[in-house]
């Protein structure tokens, strides 16, 4: 029914034309025969021409007009296919009028409409991947808490010492059930559209002499070393600064739980033209390494033993995520058996 419809509205304003292509001619018809009483031999020697001047005109007109509604009802049935279920096809631009920028807006809406289905379908699969892992990740600690809670409550302990080991047990495992939710939340407000970080002039030699300086009791506490390498000039770069240190700590926690004990770790900072680097090594055993493409996807990690280390494998993803909101870059390369995470910022100056 609507495509009858369509065909009789167009249909009715190729009607309209010729009605008014015959009024124009009966128009010209009569001021020719009004002329032709004064000038009746001019009329009868330039009448043939004239008709066939006025028989081109009509003809040129029509047949524009017949290749405009033609192309409208190409217009009108690809818009059609387009809205059933085919965001991101195209329609045929002619020409370099006004139906022609017809056409240019009706692809760039499509278009414009795929590429946010797609993302919308992006956004809801990850969301689902997110609930398995979520659900995955919780369960193992909450089991264990719930376990020996059920153990104290019952009373099924046969020293104050046995007690006590439950109870460190529930507290540690809550501690690490905290820290998983604290990454599932930190990685989901970092993943938002369009989120915005706070900028200003952050100082990376500062920062990371700092840095290093809180976490080398926890390094000497691993049996690890740790050196750091900064040069004698400031290095500024522009950002949020409670940003950088989340990533930067992520990044050395990571080089602290899978290094190789005893060794050092390394942290140099230097520029490099108009960037700065950041470069985090450690020794790292070639089973917790992993494959280094997949180091910063969200909830992997490298074997089994990296299950039981806490957290829900998304340091590295968070820490990725913060770089990348900074205009920057992370990468990571194992050459010698040490495992090497590089950051790079822009310089501001």
């Amino acid at each position: 029914m609507k495509k009858k419809r369509f065909r009789t509205h167009t249909g009715n304003i190729t009607l309209r034309l010729l009605l008014l292509l015959c009024v124009l001619l009966l128009l010209l018809t009569r001021t020719l025969f009004n002329y032709s009483s004064i000038h009746s031999q001019y009329i009868q020697d330039t009448l043939p021409d004239f008709l066939t001047v006025v028989g081109v005109i009509i003809a040129i007109i029509w047949l524009i007009v017949h290749r405009k509604i033609r192309y409208l009802n190409y217009l009108a049935k690809r818009v059609k296919k387009i809205a059933r279920n085919n965001l991101g096809a195209t329609v045929e631009i002619r020409g370099n009028d006004e139906l022609a920028e017809l056409a240019a807006s009706i692809n760039y809406m499509s278009q414009e409409l795929r590429i946010r289905l797609d993302r919308e379908k992006a956004i809801e699969s990850a969301k689902d991947e997110l609930i398995t892992n979520v659900s995955h990740d919780l369960r193992s600690p909450l089991t264990s808490i719930i376990g020996y809670v059920d153990l104290l409550r019952r009373k099924e302990y046969s020293t104050e010492e046995q007690m006590n080991d439950y109870v460190n047990t529930i507290y540690h495992k809550s501690l690490s059930l905290q820290a998983l939710i604290q990454e599932l939340f930190d990685y989901t407000k970092l993943s938002t559209p369009g989120i915005k970080i706070n900028r200003a002039k952050v100082n990376l030699g500062s920062l990371l002499e700092q840095l290093v300086g809180e976490y080398t009791p926890v390094i000497h506490k691993e049996e690890m070393t740790v050196t750091l390498k900064i040069p004698e000039e400031d290095l500024y770069v522009e950002g949020d600064a409670d940003q950088i240190v989340r990533a930067f700590e992520n990044i050395l926690t990571n080089a602290i739980k899978y290094s190789v004990k005893p060794s050092e770790l390394q942290v140099k900072l230097e520029r490099q033209g108009d960037l700065t680097e950041i470069v985090f090594s450690n020794e790292a055993d070639p089973k917790t390494v992993g494959r280094l493409d997949q180091l910063f996807e969200k909830f992997y990690r490298a074997d089994s033993a990296r299950k039981d280390t806490g957290g829900a494998g998304l340091g590295l993803a968070i820490a990725k995520r913060i770089v990348e909101l900074h205009r920057g870059r992370i990468r990571a390369d194992y050459v010698g058996r040490r495992i090497r995470f590089a950051v790079e910022l822009p310089v501001v100056e």
